[in-house]
Order: structure tokens, then sequence, then C-alpha cells
């Protein structure tokens, strides 16, 4: 009986058992997946950078000694947009608009501060936050790797 024959030694197909489905089904959405992740990163490669030049403040203390009592956001673009910024807690949740749906020209460094107060005039916990861009007319958003560290004072380790 050789490796192609059934149990009674006569030749025969395979039959598409559900399992085997399952596994064709599954290669062929791991192949199309593949293929569509390929070419939004070339697509993403091809816009070129449209949001650079950033400079935080990371570390700040909005306590009123005046050493570093707001956090400074500036960047620049690189085609004019209309853009929202935010400050977001490590898990997302907002915080503060700093911006929103305002106009930014191109090629021009553009400043946003943040007092890390909470509308009472009590300062947010002490932490980590994020920074949120979203540039409206490109439908993308852009959340830099830099944080924004609220500390109690600024120059403590």
């Amino acid at each position: 009986m050789s490796a192609r024959q059934g149990p009674g030694g006569e030749g025969g197909e395979r039959s598409l058992t559900p399992a085997r489905l399952l596994a064709l089904v599954t290669f062929a959405a791991l192949l199309v997946g593949t293929a569509a992740a390929f070419a939004t990163a070339q697509h993403l490669k091809r816009t070129g950078t449209v949001f650079d030049r950033l400079d935080v403040t990371r570390k700040f203390s909005p306590n009123g000694d005046g050493f570093k009592d707001e956090a400074a956001i500036s960047f620049r673009l690189t085609r004019p947009d209309r853009v929202d910024l935010e400050i977001v807690t490590e898990d997302d949740k907002p915080v503060e608009v700093l911006a929103s749906d305002l106009p930014l020209r191109s090629y021009l460094i553009h400043e946003f501060f943040w007092d890390g107060l909470r509308p009472d005039g009590e300062r947010w916990p002490l932490g980590r936050y994020k920074i949120l861009v979203r540039l409206e007319g490109q439908r993308r958003t852009i959340t830099p790797a830099v944080t924004i560290e609220l500390r109690r004072r600024a120059d403590e380790e």
C-alpha cells in the first residue's frame, strides 16, 4: 500500500475536513493581511514625514516656583493641516485639549504649553502623560514616543 492509497488499497482524493478547511482559510487570511500591511507600509514611506522637529519639556512641576511650571511642546509640519493636539494619560484617557481643529501652516515651528492643572486649578496626578497629534486633512494620528512627566519638583530624580 503506497502513501496515497486509501485503507482498502485503492488510490483516492483527500477529503476536505473542517480542520483542513479552517487551516486553508487561516493561511489565506494571513497572506491577505501580510500583503495589506506591506502595501500600507509602502504608502506611508512614500508620503514622507509630515511631523518633525518635535521638542518637549520632558519633566515639569506646576508648583509655582518659577522653574519649569509648564510643559512646552513644539513641532513643525511639512504640509499645512488642521490639527488637534491633546494631552492624554499613558492609557489614553483625555486630560487636556491644547488645540482643536487649529489650522497650522507648513515649515513653521508651532509651540503649545500645558500647565498641568485641572479646570478646578488642582494639579493632575504625578506621572507620565502622552501627546496626541491628529492631522485632520491627512486623517492621521501621531503619538510621539516621548512622554511628559509631571513631578512634584522638576529637578528631582
